[in-house]
């Protein structure tokens, strides 16, 4: 046992596709991905296969898997019972799989950017630290259907509409069941609505916050992430392996990765290089996001562009769609006139963006457009409320997007739901730890960032303009202080820049692991083109028990996971092909 199969239904993608809608279930692939896990996408009639689930560890079922399932024979009670964990995110009329029973389905409505209902957590072993730090408990968001169950045994989120999810012990095996379609929540709230007016009514053109369906008002918690981590553990308990989110650093596995950048607002003023210089010196990489004006004129010159690659930092376009742009918003030419005239100035291939005064449009037609180019991600999604005439939100932090981690973005229903090449990098926080009036440093919510970060093991954009790098004591003091501050945690750091973390999660989402057991032996196998390495995470063996670990023939002693990495044992390894042989023995 080892890998998690999601059970996946062609036809039904290509009937809902075919009928204008969007099938939702596709992004249960994003969040295995995010998890880490050893994965497969699996057809209905391939259960039939005597070795499938004999081999799987967990079976996810979307909201369709009775339609999927009318016609296979599989005996998904029994596998359960001799091991298997059965996952239901709101599978209809199969209540009795996961043994909950119905009431009644609560209606979304039209809108499937819409909020249906909340809940909270239970407390639980399997929930025990998951919720914010920051703030008394965040509800937890539904943004689809819901089924409203009778009270369970299990329960490990409910509102007082009942039982939100629930997770039963059966045999040697278990079932997890979600009373609501976890992948379109999730889906929604990361990539937000279609942007197509001022939904966020903040007076400004549009822009990426007019998608967040939540309204900006995630500040302090992390709603899509607390749920997969809950979703972790229970994958950790049934012994699953996975990898985790944070390349190692030193041979050790990271406890945080901040990732630096800024946009240089189109200055002539040499601030691009003064900005590069400074962080060269603090052995911290860099991102700079290049602005053409509206007559198509940068104000970096090629002779300190070279320079600052030299530096070994990164530099891209900031697509300017606001400076005398009257359109209510822009097209894929738009985009790709200005990355032609961003290339033949520096000769580099952008790779991660900002767009300016954060502008957006539609939902997936920029993603789609700038894959055709070859760029790999944006990170322009603000997590923060920006109040009305506040066009700079400085020393403000928020999580509108339910995750600080980078995910894909999912083309709608005419590409055919496919996962584009493209990248979220979202922005958590903004020139934190100094007042923008004053000029004053206050490191009250940069330290909390920092700490947040420590908690959860995040990647955390660390956002400063090269011009205010440059112009104010106090933004390099806040620099130095999140490092002075990360040694006093002894935390050990990866620091990055946006077009490295975008190349090094694509190539995790890419790396192989096959995870088999044959007696009391478990061979895992991992495949990784990830340049810094990846780190497998082994769960922790029961108590009194132990573990050897050998790694290509010769023993390792793997690292005990630490915060919210806790119950795994954390196994750093190079880029390239490794077997890893895990026996288990008693104390």
């Amino acid at each position: 046992m080892g890998s998690v199969l999601h059970l996946y239904d062609r036809e039904l993608h290509e009937k809902a596709n075919c009928e204008g809608r969007n099938y939702w279930g596709v992004y249960v692939a994003e969040l295995l991905d995010w998890l880490g896990v050893p994965r497969r996408t699996v057809a209905p009639h391939e259960l039939e296969r005597a070795d499938m689930l004999a081999h799987a560890s967990a079976l996810v079922l979307g909201r369709d898997a009775a339609a999927s399932l009318k016609h296979t024979n599989a005996d998904l009670t029994e596998w359960v019972r001799r091991g298997g964990l059965l996952i239901g995110l709101m599978p209809e009329a199969l209540e009795g799989l996961f043994g909950v029973e119905a009431r009644a389905l609560m209606r979304q409505g039209t809108d499937p950017f819409n909020t249906n209902s909340t809940f909270g957590w239970v407390r639980s072993p399997l929930t025990r630290g998951i919720g914010s730090p920051l703030h008394p408990p965040e509800p937890l968001p539904i943004l689809s259907d819901r089924m409203l169950l009778q009270p369970a045994a299990g329960t490990l989120a409910a509102s007082p509409e009942g039982p939100a999810i629930v997770y039963r012990r059966v045999g040697r095996g278990a079932t997890l069941y979600f009373a609501y379609d976890l992948a379109q929540t999730a889906w929604a709230i990361h990539q937000g609505r279609p942007v197509d007016r001022d939904y966020d009514l903040d007076e400004w053109r549009l822009r990426v916050t007019d998608g967040a369906v939540t309204g900006m008002r995630l500040t302090k918690a992390l709603v899509v992430d607390e749920v997969l981590l809950m979703l972790e553990r229970v994958l950790a308990r049934h012994g699953v392996a996975s990898l985790d989110r944070l390349p190692p650093q030193g041979g050790r596995p990271s406890d945080i990765l901040l990732f630096w950048g800024g946009d240089d607002e189109c200055k002539s003023d040499s601030s691009q290089l003064f900005a590069s210089e400074f962080m060269k010196a603090r052995g911290l990489p860099y991102h700079m996001n290049i602005m053409p004006d509206a007559a198509g004129q940068f104000g970096l010159s090629p002779e300190h562009a070279r320079r600052i690659l030299a530096n070994g930092h990164e530099l891209s376009i900031h697509f300017n769609f606001t400076t005398d742009w009257p359109k209510p918003d822009y097209s894929a030419e738009d985009l790709e006139r200005q990355w032609s005239l961003f290339v033949g100035r520096f000769g580099v291939r952008p790779e991660v963006y900002v767009s300016h005064c954060l502008r957006w449009c539609g939902w997936d037609e920029t993603p789609l457009a700038l894959e055709r180019l070859g760029m790999r991600g944006e990170n322009l999604r603000a997590g923060m409320p920006t109040p009305p005439g506040v066009p700079d939100p400085c020393n403000r932090m928020g999580f509108a997007w339910g995750t600080v981690f980078p995910f894909h973005y999912w083309a709608g229903h005419r590409e055919g739901n496919r996962r584009i090449s493209f990248l979220s990098l979202p922005i958590q926080c903004y020139e934190v730890g100094y007042d923008v009036q004053s000029g004053a440093n206050d490191y009250t919510l940069l330290r909390a960032h920092l700490d947040f970060g420590l908690y959860y093991r995040l990647t955390t954009n660390m956002f400063y303009h090269p011009c205010r790098v440059m112009a104010s004591h106090a933004v390099r003091d806040a620099i130095e202080e999140t490092l002075r501050h990360l040694r006093r945690r002894k935390a050990n750091v990866f620091h990055s820049a946006p077009d490295a973390l975008a190349r090094w999660w694509m190539a995790r989402s890419a790396s192989r692991i096959e995870d088999r057991r044959e007696g009391g032996a478990r061979t895992i196998r991992l495949a990784t083109e990830c340049q810094q390495g990846a780190t497998l995470r082994i769960p922790t063996p029961p108590r009194g028990r132990t573990v050897q670990v050998k790694v290509n023939g010769r023993r390792r002693r793997p690292t005990p996971g630490r915060a919210i990495a806790d119950g795994f044992l954390m196994l750093p390894l190079e880029r390239g092909e490794h077997e890893v042989t895990v026996t288990e023995g008693d104390t």
